[in-house]
């Protein structure tokens, strides 16, 4: 018996809950302890090189993996396991080819590519390990990566978290263990390839499990089906590219037109900023492979359906974790780091906080748009995003230095997702701004008055000296705003009887989900 498309959503969406809240818990600790080991400058190089290397997946034009997990869930949709088979093929044997060609040309151009950033020349050596390393780690990932795939268009997220969590643990200990006795930079790297291989094994493991009918032969190819991958992938690996740029391209321009350490900073700002938009995103996941599902089965109605409510549950998150981050950003940083010195890292999460939830609203559509085979109007607003990203952020880091970084994210995010969002609109013959009007509005007020509610709050002059008197502050201030803001909400009669059945279903999601195959 198959599951309902609501049901799959909502297990999938407990799950990706449940491993995205391990994952942030353990990235928020280990990280003060990876800088007190292996200093902020040290900690930079370690974040430049990972956005650069993610920025060498650009080399792959086709950008084909991005079709995988689509098409396997239309295919699966229509018991087609041969032309699964031939995605499968195709990926490996696709990214293997890429892989070696990545490396090879990154040993090539090694020395070059170190003079773009600057750092001091005692730790030229671990910048040079780092480089490679971190490189055989995406390549691990990389070439393995379509087994994921399978277990995404089978909206199998339980699964993909589960492994998650299952390497989270020797990941969280390696971590420890190389940085405690002295081994730094490379301790990170090894440590990375370690995991990288665990979580591999993992996959294979997995999607045999949930497909086997799998039959593993690289060279069993299929001309139409790379076609396919080929004109679906190259139009969404604009919008990778836009993505990779509007995360990281700002690390890379702060460590070369200022220096490493400041993109040390805005990392640590920028996580927190990413950890107010994750919450609502966490449904995301769920839609592309859902949406796959009901344009296959021509079911329109429902795909407007899950687009609307979608949307909904959205925004309804969104927006008062955004202002309750943005208003609270100096606590949330002590907190965390447990001392002062972070005001770069302040200023980025309160910017970068508007700019992620900017792009983050107009996500519920490009996932829809995903699904119905309609990758365009994404790509054409991720192109406005990534150019104007860049220009802008070039301009204002030169003109302002450090802020100028930010602010020409924000100013990208908004002009292409305001494009997007009316473009795509247009195509579904409805009004943008009666969807603004009916969904929009009701929890942009709330979260404006639960915060004005909460602004300039000073407890008896409290101010806080350290991690004990932030968390208190903050729980105190926290539930003032979420009493405020989930009372507003309820009274204005914006949760339906429809929200409050989904609520229960995730409810007894949560006390145990049953599996059916």
């Amino acid at each position: 018996m198959e599951l309902k498309t609501s049901q799959k959503i909502i297990r999938n969406t407990v799950f990706n809950t449940i491993g995205h809240i391990w994952g942030l818990l353990a990235s928020l600790c280990l990280i003060p302890y990876i800088i007190s080991k292996i200093g902020m400058e040290r900690y930079g190089v370690w974040v430049v090189i990972g956005v650069g290397i993610g920025y060498l997946s650009l080399l792959d034009i086709p950008g084909i993996g991005s079709a995988f997990a689509k098409y396997i869930a239309e295919y699966f949709a229509k018991k087609d396991f041969k032309r699964i088979n031939y995605i499968i093929n195709l990926g490996f044997l696709y990214y293997f080819v890429f892989s070696l060609f990545l490396l090879f040309l990154v040993i090539f151009f090694k020395e070059p590519i170190l003079h773009l950033f600057k750092f001091s020349p005692s730790i030229s050596s671990e910048v040079s390990f780092v480089l490679i390393g971190v490189l055989i780690i995406g390549i691990l990932r990389g070439t393995f990566a379509v087994f994921r795939s399978v277990l995404l268009g089978l909206q199998r997220m339980d699964l993909t978290n589960i492994i998650l969590l299952g390497v989270s643990i020797p990941n969280i200990l390696g971590i420890i263990l190389f940085l405690k006795y002295g081994y730094g930079l490379k301790g990170l790297v090894y440590n990375g390839i370690i995991v990288a291989f665990l979580t591999v094994i993992a996959q294979i493991f997995f999607a045999y499990k949930v497909l086997p009918q799998i039959k593993f032969n690289p060279f069993s190819l299929s001309k139409e089906i790379f076609r396919k991958s080929f004109l679906y992938g190259i139009k969404l690996q604009v919008a990778t590219f836009a993505e990779l740029i509007n995360s990281g391209a700002d690390k890379l321009l702060l460590g070369h037109y200022l220096s490493v350490a400041l993109s040390g900073f805005y990392e640590i700002g920028a996580k927190i900023a990413h950890l107010a938009n994750s919450f609502p995103g966490l449904l995301l996941p769920t839609i592309m492979p859902a949406a796959s599902e009901l344009d296959a089965l021509k079911d329109r109605e429902r795909l407007e359906k899950l687009y609307q409510r979608g949307t909904k549950y959205l925004v309804s998150l969104a927006f008062p974790l955004v202002f309750f981050a943005v208003i609270n950003a100096s606590l949330i940083m002590l907190l965390w780091m447990g001392k002062p010195g972070y005001e770069k890292s302040i200023l980025t999460i309160q910017f970068l906080t508007i700019g992620y939830c900017i792009y983050l609203l107009n996500s519920m559509g490009r996932l829809i748009a995903r699904g119905m085979g309609i990758p365009k109007y994404e790509m054409q607003a991720c192109l406005l995003i990534a150019f104007s990203n860049i220009l802008l952020s070039i301009f204002l880091i030169i003109k302002f230095g450090f802020v100028g970084a930010l602010i020409g994210t924000c100013l990208a995010a908004a002009f292409g997702s305001i494009y997007f969002l009316s473009s795509f609109h247009r195509h579904l013959k409805t009004s943008f701004f009666s969807l603004v009007k009916r969904i929009y509005l009701i929890p942009l007020s709330v979260s404006i008055i639960a915060s004005i509610s909460i602004w300039g709050v000073n407890f008896f002059n409290f101010s806080p000296a350290g991690r004990g008197d932030s968390f208190l502050l903050l729980l105190i201030k926290g539930i003032i705003f979420i009493g405020i803001y989930l009372f507003l909400l309820f009274k204005t009669g914006y949760i339906d009887k429809y929200d409050r059945e989904v609520f229960f279903r995730i409810k007894r999601a949560i006390k145990g989900i049953r599996t059916v195959q």
